[in-house]
């Protein structure tokens, strides 16, 4: 699956869970001038598609495997030379575009996007343009106003107790307080009351914020590597 190619075209291998995400763009994007689709692959197997892809220069990767599978890490372990593009991103998620930010992807495609776009965010990666619409920016722009809380030290987030941990942990993972006491076996109240001593060990005033130094302490996961030493490509 290869579109009109000469030695510039960017080598484009394509990794989404979604079959028809694969499918599809795959056959839209080898018609784009100036890209070269070398292959797709699931959010499960993507490693062996990358060692074998040689001089791969962009993986184009929906938003929740860049989030959910370490795959810039990965990436840059096996490609080092290739950058991360996410695509069905959404503007109106904070969370979701800071966290591809943090991973490490070089542009944002927003899942209404068009086919034009996807193409120019691909494409603007060669010369290292993270084009992003005026929603993402504005997002990553809210994200760079809260930095210095970003970059608490890590002796702060040492000092805080097992259990204030594991609701750091849930309110990471998007849980609200309701959420937070029956995965914790404790009441909305106490919940509440761990919050209240993390954001003032933390020196902080909101729970985003409190997750976001948790992110930033965190070395990313390489589930995809830890996954493929039981699996053949």
């Amino acid at each position: 699956m290869t579109g009109p190619t000469n030695e510039s075209s960017l080598k484009v291998l394509i990794v989404t869970g979604v079959r028809l995400y694969r499918e599809g763009l795959g056959r839209m994007l080898a018609h784009s001038t100036g890209i070269e689709v070398l292959g797709t692959a699931s959010s499960r197997d993507f490693l062996g598609e990358l060692v074998a892809k040689a001089g791969l220069d962009v993986v184009l990767a929906d938003s929740g495997t860049v989030i959910n599978t370490g795959l810039c890490s990965v990436v840059g372990q096996v490609a080092p030379n290739a950058k991360v593009v996410a695509f069905a991103v959404s503007e109106e998620n904070d969370q979701e575009i800071v966290h591809c930010a943090q991973a490490g992807v070089c542009g944002f495609v927003p899942s209404e996007a068009s086919v034009e776009d996807l193409v120019d965010v691909v494409l603007g990666s060669r010369t290292d343009q993270a084009r992003c619409s005026p929603r993402i920016t504005a997002a990553l722009i809210r994200s760079v106003a809260m930095a210095p809380a970003i970059h608490a030290p890590k002796a702060e987030l040492a000092s805080l107790t097992q259990r204030e941990r594991q609701v750091l942990q849930c309110i990471d993972d998007e849980l609200s307080n309701k959420e937070i006491a029956c995965e914790l076996g404790i009441s909305v109240i106490t919940v509440k009351n761990h919050i209240h001593n993390i954001l003032a060990k933390l020196s902080l005033h909101r729970r985003g914020e409190a997750a976001a130094v948790l992110r930033s302490q965190r070395v990313a996961p390489l589930r995809a590597i830890a996954s493929a030493g039981s699996r053949s490509f």
